[in-house]
Formats: C-alpha cells, structure tokens, sequence
C-alpha cells in the first residue's frame, strides 16, 4: 500500500501559475507607488506609542515606590524606642539568666 501512496507522490507535480498571475505580479514589483508592506499603518503606530508610553509609565511609578522606600523614615515606632532607651536592650541570656537566679524575674533590664 504504501508503494502506491508513493508511486502517487511522484507522479504529482506543482501547477505553473498562469500567465494573468505572472503579469499582475510582474506589475506589483515593478510599480514605485507600492506601499512598502513593512510599514506600520496608523493604527499599528498609535498601538505601540500606547504600548510603549505604557511600559514607561510603569517604569516611573516602580521607580517612585522604590525611592521612597528607600528615603523613608524608619520602619517603627519601636525601633525608635528602643534606639532612644538609655538602657541596653534586653537580650535573650538575660531572661535566662533571672529565671536561673528564680525570684522576681520581670525586673531585669528596667522592665
């Protein structure tokens, strides 16, 4: 079977275009007013000014948000207590250090 599929495919051969093809073709390449069809048309223009005025908005704003997050204050109101305390932050080995000793723990480090 597939020897006659094959036998089929050899014997077909393309059509040769016809003569009115051949000479519209002939005048569309040799005509100077053609449009060139690489060029954008009006609409295509307005699509990608939109998309690139898009694009470059968006660039703006990320850019806005990462300043100012980078030029903000500090991150909390607790940061800046505990920065502003005359007292040493109480640390970890501290409450370990009361519970050890036992007795009034909560009393360490001025709490």
């Amino acid at each position: 079977m597939s020897e006659r599929i094959e036998e089929t495919l050899r014997q077909l051969h393309p059509r040769q275009p016809s003569e009115n093809l051949r000479q519209r073709l002939a005048a569309a390449l040799d005509d100077k007013t053609a449009s060139d069809p690489y060029r954008m048309s009006w609409s295509d223009r307005c699509l990608a000014a939109t998309a690139g005025l898009g694009a470059l908005a968006a660039c703006v704003i990320v850019g806005i948000l990462l300043w100012a997050a980078v030029t903000s204050a500090p991150d909390s109101p607790r940061a800046n207590a505990a920065a502003n305390r005359d007292t040493p932050p109480v640390m970890m080995a501290d409450y370990q250090r009361a519970m050890a000793r036992g007795g009034d723990w909560m009393k360490i480090s001025g709490l």
